[in-house]
């Protein structure tokens, strides 16, 4: 009996390891995101999906609403063939939904490594898409090839960056015909693919930074490639990789520093890895508090209220230990920083120039507000940027302001 028992077990557990096993190869032919994107597509109403070979979980269905007035369904799994990419298609089509655009995330190398190493043969595995293409003429198709970061570059040999380069020209190359597909491309643009800061893993941007493609890409069009301008992107990308594998910049390590910023909008124009902060921090490591507010000024124009967020408002703020938030909504951790990992930039000076304030009251305002913060920080590091022309607006030129005086003479009551 007890023979008998061991060999039913044996035959449960068996039979029990067949299961798992018969499960878990189900999830990996059809993940649990997959499965959910399926049925949202076939369930849910919308009239515009974003579909990608490649991580797009940072781009907001929310943004597309707001800026493009599409209900878009974005689909969270990575599909890896053009094959699944139609599927979804189907899918998607076959709702009973009026689709007006779809945005597809194409991966040109994954397609080459796939097979279509030549152009010919690129086009032929993407057959299926341009069945689609072509059923429905009134469809605008936005196709977003990737721009991971520099990092994903510099890690591939030569030879593989080169072909990864070449199949991003058959992609584009293969749309050509195509009227209502439309390719973009931003992996040439320094901004972007430099600053690691930018990106959440190698192709996916951060939140900010999806948006930023989102409104320049689908909104701008600023980012649209073709066959007459593909070579010239592709080419600066090339160039770009090639300089960061042989004379990469030698930027200085500050991962042990915490840089505190105060100005006018050439600093606090934006927040994030978007902004001159968050480069910083991108190519140094170094942590940041970014107070700087656009339209302010140096001199104090109201001293009865801080509306204004002059200097001397912004420092009586901070050197209370005012609960004080940056732009971006985070806030200075008061005496958890050492002196001597401090550093603060300051930049002040051309509202001053455009608002006709005395260079002498800059200058006063400056001296004052900067001997305050040395008594408090004595050990710290303080850089005061120099105001300078600006073409932005139109302002900012050689000429004087209403009051007759230059911006010079206010980068000379800075200096």
């Amino acid at each position: 009996m007890s023979k008998i028992k061991n060999q039913k077990i044996y035959i449960i557990l068996i039979i029990v390891a067949l299961l798992v096993l018969g499960v878990g190869i189900f999830f990996i032919i059809f993940p649990i995101s997959k499965i959910q994107d399926l049925r949202s597509l076939s369930n849910d109403s919308y009239n515009s999906i974003f579909v990608s070979m490649y991580s797009v979980e940072n781009y907001s269905e929310e943004s597309f609403s707001e800026y493009r007035g599409l209900n878009t369904k974005i689909t969270g799994f990575e599909v890896r063939t053009v094959k699944e990419l139609t599927a979804y298609l189907d899918c998607a089509f076959n709702s009973g939904n009026t689709i007006d655009t779809v945005y597809i995330g194409l991966d040109p190398y994954m397609l080459y490594k796939s097979g279509g190493v030549t152009e010919g043969e690129m086009a032929a595995g993407m057959s299926g898409l341009f069945d689609y293409i072509i059923q429905y003429p009134n469809v605008t198709f936005e196709i977003l090839l990737p721009s991971p970061s520099m990092e994903y570059w510099i890690a591939l040999d030569a030879e593989d960056a080169d072909n990864a380069l070449l199949s991003y020209q058959y992609v584009i190359s293969c749309m050509a015909p195509h009227t209502n597909a439309l390719c973009h491309f931003c992996g040439d643009r320094e901004w972007l693919v430099m600053n690691p800061y930018n990106y959440s893993g190698e192709f996916a941007q951060n939140p900010l930074i999806s948006e930023k493609i989102m409104l320049f890409a689908f909104c701008d069009g600023e980012f649209e490639v073709n066959v007459t301008d593909a070579s010239g992107h592709l080419d600066t990308l090339r160039n770009m990789i090639v300089i960061s594998r042989t004379n990469p910049a030698p930027y200085p390590d500050l991962s042990d520093k915490t840089i505190v910023f105060f100005g006018d909008s050439i600093l606090g124009l934006d927040y994030g890895s978007y902004s001159i902060p968050g480069v910083i921090h991108g190519l140094t490591g170094a942590d940041f508090y970014n107070y700087a507010i656009g339209g302010t000024t140096g001199c104090d124009s109201d001293t009865a209220t801080d509306k204004d967020n002059s200097f001397t408002d912004q420092m009586d703020k901070f050197l209370s230990h005012a609960d004080f938030y940056t732009g971006d909504n985070t806030q200075f951790p008061y005496d958890k920083i050492s002196d001597e990992n401090l550093v603060f930039v300051i930049n002040y000076g051309f509202n001053d120039y455009l608002r006709c304030y005395a260079p002498d009251d800059l200058y006063q305002a400056l001296n004052t507000e900067i001997t305050r913060l040395k008594s408090e920080y004595p050990e710290a590091q303080i850089i005061i940027m120099v105001p300078h022309e600006n073409v932005y607006a139109g302002t900012g030129t050689p000429a004087p302001n209403e009051s007759d005086i230059y911006l010079t003479e206010y980068a000379g009551a800075v200096r």
